[in-house]
């Protein structure tokens, strides 16, 4: 069995830059006999490639951490700056998955100096102020801001330009707006593989419908408690299997929930 460190270690993990490390030992996957790798690599929450999977200057840093999952950690603070500026020197990194914490501030920009990161979880926290674009992450399949206090304009034009591969869209619960009219669906040239699209509590308008609408592969579709004052004609959407759509007006719920399937 692998061993791991105490939750103090994962913790400091997000609050100190990476420095060599004496070791630990650890079993690889794959393997039936302990190897020693890098003292980090042996932390609750954080996962490493090993062997051949490995970058060359492994050793030199952090390049080798593939995975930080670290949920519920009474996690608090801005989230780091020097741990990602450690790991730039990697594209090793796939996941990210921060939620139930206690983090604050803005989303830093420098995050998207990430390129391989194919998973980011930062829901569930206290982030404020506005998104970063994160257009220039263009292996991202899933990010979830869902449930902080994200504000502004929501860049679809640069999200889904910028990440072909993304499938799972979650930044319900926030206080984004924006007007999703002119922003490249997936009959125009971005998000041609979003399955999962859930918006609900923001501040968004029915100018999100010809965007939901362009998705041949929309599966679920959650807009509910938003400033939508029309309804959506779902033959639209032909393989939708899930949808929720209410709204902010009262009146109009009844007129949304009579083409709901």
């Amino acid at each position: 069995m692998s061993s791991l460190k105490s939750p103090t270690a994962s913790v400091s993990f997000l609050n100190i830059s990476f420095q060599v490390a004496e070791g630990c030992m650890r079993i690889p996957p794959g393997m039936d006999r302990h190897v020693q790798v890098p003292e980090h690599c042996c932390w609750s929450g954080v996962d490493c490639c090993e062997g051949d999977a490995c970058d060359s200057n492994t050793d030199s840093c952090a390049c080798n951490v593939s995975s930080i999952t670290l949920i519920h950690n009474n996690l608090v603070g801005e989230f780091p700056l020097e741990p990602l500026r450690a790991l730039q020197c990697s594209s090793r990194l796939k996941q990210i998955e921060v939620r139930g914490n206690r983090l604050n501030g803005q989303i830093p920009p420098d995050i998207t100096s990430l390129r391989g990161v194919e998973h980011l979880g930062l829901s569930t926290n206290n982030f404020s102020g506005t998104l970063p674009k994160l257009g220039a992450l263009e292996t991202l399949q899933m990010l979830d801001i869902s449930w902080n206090f994200i504000s502004g304009d929501f860049d679809m034009t640069d999200l889904c330009l910028g990440n072909p591969k993304l499938s799972f869209l979650f930044i319900a619960h926030n206080k984004l707006s924006g007007n999703f009219a002119n922003a490249p669906g997936p009959r125009r040239g971005g998000c041609n593989n979003l399955t999962t699209f859930d918006a609900q509590d923001n501040n968004f308008d029915e100018s999100v419908f010809p965007y939901a609408m362009g998705s041949d592969k929309m599966l679920n579709l959650v807009l509910s408690d938003n400033f939508i004052n029309t309804s959506l004609d779902y033959s639209m959407i032909p393989g939708l299997e899930d949808v929720k759509i209410s709204t902010r007006f009262p009146l109009l719920t009844t007129l949304i929930a009579r083409n709901a399937r």
